[in-house]
């Protein structure tokens, strides 16, 4: 095999073309492949490329640390320890003689990026030149916004434009149409469309064709509380309650199904009721009021007694006594009869109650009447015109002042007092309290004490001139008194 130097001069314009050797269809030392045109052919072994294929051109790479020359009288030998010069391959050009069969060359695609065609796609970013083969850049491509996508759309480049735009997904993809409500779910012209609803309402407004009209039972709303089984309910807050603090049994607060609003309404006419009144039966209602019906009673209230009163309004007043069901009767009121307070009264006048008036007063009681005028020291006493006489007196004294006329004049020896502590039997006494009595007192050695009569108290006097006494001197004896006074001797 011989070099060939014009694929060597291909090498010059700037691809790699170290240890490139061209082989003749005659070389068939090493195993080889036809690749087509313009195919690149990486040398896998040491010894002498081949080349087959007729009319296709290859650039053989040499991938051996060494490059090999041989021809037919020496293949397999290595004629150099480095690949050989450029030079040196132009020298050999004369001496080159050309195999029977065309040699092979390529062609580059680019040199430089601008030698790249644009191909109008905007999605797919600029064509860049990489080793004389022009590829897409991909920093330059369009990146669409997966989160826009939809169950039913995806997004994709548009390539016109560069744009993004939502694609349909296939009609029949499965989906959810996020609706609890519908089953088998799938995509229709890029929505997602469910079907079969299984729920009876999805918002209060469904409803609305199941409402009866009565707006007192409340009204219909969407229970969405149990996913994929919403249904219509009544919401409790709506029922009307009609209170019943004012109902009778003939009259009832009542609620209108076409306004819901409460109202008091009257019973039918004849509805057995209960007036309340245990003296009638059979009461029935009529006009909303319960009518009373036969009377059963002598009375049902005190009024009624009226026309059994006697006049005499001091033995009581009569009243219906209702503590028997249905046997009412007329009994005199125990607190209506009068009972005359004593206050004021004494033997002889006594309280009278008038019987029209049933007002109380005093009044005298028959002259003579015995009577007790409370002193004790008279008997036999009367009344006389209401009011009592003493009769004939049983005591020495009635009060102290009576015992005045018993008194002596000392007035040491005690004042005379009456002594009432024996009924009857009333006596003038010396009170103990008013004796005068001077022992308690201590007079001096030359002086004495003693009572005044007339005053009724102690006074005290000089002892008689020479009276022994003791003036407490222990040094002086034969003491004597001498104008009052104890004087030594």
């Amino acid at each position: 095999m011989v070099r060939n130097s014009t694929m060597c001069l291909i090498c010059l314009v700037g691809f790699a073309c170290s240890s490139e050797e061209v082989a003749s269809p005659q070389d068939s030392t090493t195993q080889q492949s036809d690749a087509g045109p313009n195919a690149r052919i990486q040398d896998s072994s040491p010894g002498v490329d081949t080349l087959v294929g007729g009319q296709d051109t290859a650039i053989v790479v040499d991938t051996s640390e060494e490059s090999d020359v041989a021809d037919s009288s020496s293949a397999g030998q290595d004629t150099s320890e480095s690949d050989i010069a450029l030079n040196d391959a132009l020298e050999d050009v004369t001496d080159v003689s050309v195999d029977s069969g065309a040699v092979d060359t390529w062609t580059p695609e680019c040199v430089a990026d601008q030698d790249c065609p644009d191909d109008g796609d905007l999605c797919n970013g600029t064509s860049v030149c990489t080793q004389g083969t022009c590829v897409d850049n991909a920093q330059g491509s369009v990146k669409c916004d997966a989160s826009l996508n939809t169950a039913c759309t995806t997004q994709i480049c548009q390539p016109s434009t560069g744009l993004c735009i939502a694609e349909a997904l296939t009609d029949g993809t499965k989906c959810d149409d996020g609706d609890a409500c519908t089953q088998d779910d799938a995509c229709k012209t890029g929505s997602c469309i469910g079907k079969d609803a299984k729920c009876e309402c999805k918002n209060d407004s469904d409803c609305a064709a199941l409402e009866d009209n009565n707006l007192c039972n409340g009204t219909l709303v969407c229970d969405t509380s149990k996913p994929g089984a919403f249904q219509c309910k009544v919401n409790p807050s709506t029922v009307v309650t009609c209170g019943q603090s004012k109902d009778t049994t003939c009259s009832k607060n009542t609620c209108s199904p076409a306004s819901g609003t409460c109202s008091m309404k009257s019973v039918s006419d004849a509805t057995s009721c209960d007036d309340g009144d245990l003296c009638t039966k059979n009461d029935q209602c009529k006009s909303g009021v319960c009518a009373a019906g036969t009377s059963t009673c002598e009375c049902n209230k005190d009024a009624d007694c009226g026309v059994k009163e006697d006049g005499n309004l001091c033995n009581g007043t009569l009243v219906c006594n209702t503590s028997k069901p249905g046997a009412h009767v007329c009994v005199i009121d125990p607190k209506t009869v009068v009972q005359c307070d004593s206050k004021g009264a004494t033997a002889c006048k006594k309280p009278v109650c008038a019987p029209k008036t049933g007002t109380c007063s005093l009044a005298p009681v028959v002259d003579g009447a015995s009577c007790d005028d409370g002193d004790p020291c008279t008997k036999s006493d009367m009344c006389k015109s209401g009011s009592c006489v003493p009769g004939a007196s049983t005591c020495e004294c009635q009060v102290t002042k009576d015992c005045a006329a018993k008194e002596d004049g000392n007035l040491c020896n005690g004042t005379l007092v009456c002594d009432k502590s024996q009924p009857g039997a009333h006596k003038c006494v010396v009170s103990p309290t008013t004796i005068v009595s001077c022992n308690q007192l201590q007079p001096g050695p030359c002086e004495k004490v003693a009572c005044d009569p007339k005053k009724g108290m102690c006074v005290f006097d000089s002892a008689t001139n020479g009276s022994v006494c003791d003036d407490g001197d222990p040094c002086t004896q034969k003491d004597m008194c001498k104008n009052g006074m104890c004087e030594g001797g």
